[in-house]
């Protein structure tokens, strides 16, 4: 029996009957199409007879949206016999041929095909079926103006699978996704869209690079204000799946405030798990290993303040990795507040915490002499916390510091030096002659070219205590010399309060780094 073939004509082109590219560079596929019963029978036969194309997904059909399309390896040309060697009992399941785009798989994201990237693939592919979904075809629809943007490799997905995960759209690096320039290039190619219809298409658009995910929401990924005191985040929503905010708020336990819902995700790492709304706080995954490894550091039985403690990032490992005593916890971010203390119940161990809500160099005052270990995790610097951090410090013995900042790769052991410095002479004020020792510098990530984000792990305290807790020599040390560190050569450096030069890193109105909030 002779099936009716409707072959949707993108600029389709077949020749000695090869499948290849439409103008917008994505590949139309010859699908067949049936009821949506039919469609697990037909895609086994058709598995069977190695026909069925495993790069793409069964989608909704172009032409009929109450038939499924199945997609198969085989062009236009070799339809009528394909069809012929079909089984009469498959064949009647198959209510017509097409040819459209499909939604690529999991395998066929991960696969290379003619475009530099699959993000560039796929984002031709949306940008093509929300043009179709507004009834707009033109002929062209990705040209050579679509070659000139730049696509990462693949698009960050953040969040526990399968309910929690989240798209995220890089509107920070790639130039294509803001909003203005993506209007621009679509308006240029189907003609104006009114704002109703722009939405529509936006809509449209995210939705469908959701779907290849298999995401419910898609949210833009910017850049935090670097003067925004509190690094709230400016991201924002693009895409919510219908009915998932409904479903959101009747399954999360506790419950959360509303406000809060469209961006609330959970992500685990390390058998930790912490939630947030990433619409309202920032996120950082390039710290995974160091928040692990912070809470390896931390003794059992320590009291530690984390003067900038977000959501838990460092928090919550000395709790549960590093079974500490207690942590004070401070933050500003009301937000980030909010997530903290809700990850906190979630874990089970607020009753070993407390959160300090507020500026840490006032709200930590409170804590002078009380404290064995300190986490400073603000970038690109802490330095403003630095006096508040040492007097915190346990009086009779000292304690640790784990200090963070941005760095050139050059300054390293210059600003390990100067920090030093600086601590010790923090100490001085507080009346306490103490020396420090930093034992070791650890790279995090890279920061930017040449730049890196660094930890350092000091030991501040009296001279008679410092080998002993560091467990190193520094029997050696000249009576004057009051700080030292560890070479990437495992060899002692002493400091020299006369040698010691300020690092370009350093908080100063002339330098890279001059942001008056963080002082």
């Amino acid at each position: 029996m002779n099936k009716i073939k409707s072959i949707l004509n993108i600029n389709m082109l077949e020749k000695d009957g090869k499948r290849i590219q439409d103008m917008s560079g994505s590949v139309l596929i010859v699908v067949a199409c049936c009821v949506p019963k039919h469609a697990k029978t037909l895609k086994n036969y058709f598995e069977k007879g190695d026909l069925f194309d495993k790069r793409y997904r069964i989608t909704k059909c172009i032409s009929r949206s109450d038939l499924l399309a199945i997609p198969l390896k085989i062009s236009n040309a070799s339809i009528d016999s394909v069809e012929n060697n079909i089984p009469e009992e498959f064949r009647n399941l198959i209510v017509c041929f097409e040819s459209q785009i499909c939604p690529l798989s999991s395998s066929g994201v991960a696969k290379k095909t003619n475009f530099d990237t699959n993000v560039k693939r796929a984002v031709a592919c949306a940008l093509v079926h929300a043009a179709k979904e507004l009834r707009k075809q033109p002929e062209n629809f990705v040209d050579e103006s679509f070659e000139r943007f730049n696509f990462p490799k693949r698009l960050e997905l953040i969040g526990d699978p399968p309910h929690f995960a989240i798209l995220l759209i890089p509107v920070d690096k790639v130039d294509f996704f803001q909003e203005n320039i993506l209007r621009s290039f679509v308006e240029n190619i189907i003609g104006f869209l009114g704002q109703d219809d722009w939405d529509r298409y936006q809509t449209i658009f995210y939705e469908y690079l959701a779907g290849l995910h298999r995401v419910k929401r898609v949210i833009s990924k910017a850049v935090v204000d670097a003067d925004s005191k509190i690094r709230e985040s400016r991201s924002k929503l693009l895409f919510l799946e219908k009915g998932f905010q409904e479903w959101l708020s009747e399954s999360l336990k506790p419950p959360i405030p509303s406000q809060y819902l469209l961006g609330w995700t959970t992500i685990t790492e390390h058998n930790l798990s912490m939630s947030l709304d990433l619409t309202k706080v920032m996120y950082s995954r390039g710290n995974v290993t160091e928040k692990h490894r912070f809470g390896s550091l931390v003794r059992e039985g320590e009291v530690v303040l984390d003067m900038y403690a977000g959501i838990g990032y460092y928090t919550l490992p000395a709790l549960i990795f590093g079974h500490a005593k207690f942590v004070y916890a401070c933050e500003w971010n009301a937000h980030a507040v909010f997530a903290l203390k809700y990850n906190l119940l979630c874990n089970n161990v607020q009753d070993r915490a407390k959160v300090f809500e507020g500026d840490s160099r006032i709200n930590a005052r409170s804590l002078e002499g009380r404290i064995d270990r300190i986490s400073l995790g603000l970038l690109p610097s802490s330095e403003g916390g630095w006096p508040t951090a040492v007097r915190a410090l346990n009086k009779s013995k000292g304690g640790w510091l784990h200090i963070h900042a941005n760095v050139p790769v050059f300054e390293c052991d210059c600003w390990a030096l100067w920090c030093l410095d600086r601590l010790v002479r923090f100490a001085d004020d507080c009346g306490r002659e103490w020396v420090a020792l930093c034992v070791n510098i650890q790279t995090v990530k890279s920061f930017a070219p040449k730049v890196d984000h660094i930890v350092a792990d000091i030991y501040l305290g009296p001279r008679d205590v410092v080998g002993m807790m560091t467990k190193l020599d520094v029997s050696s040390w000249k009576q004057v010399t009051r700080f030292g560190h560890l070479s990437k050569d495992n060899l002692m450096v002493q400091g020299d309060f006369e040698k010691v030069t300020q690092p370009s890193c350093a908080l100063r109105d002339d330098g890279p780094i001059n942001q008056q909030w963080m002082r």
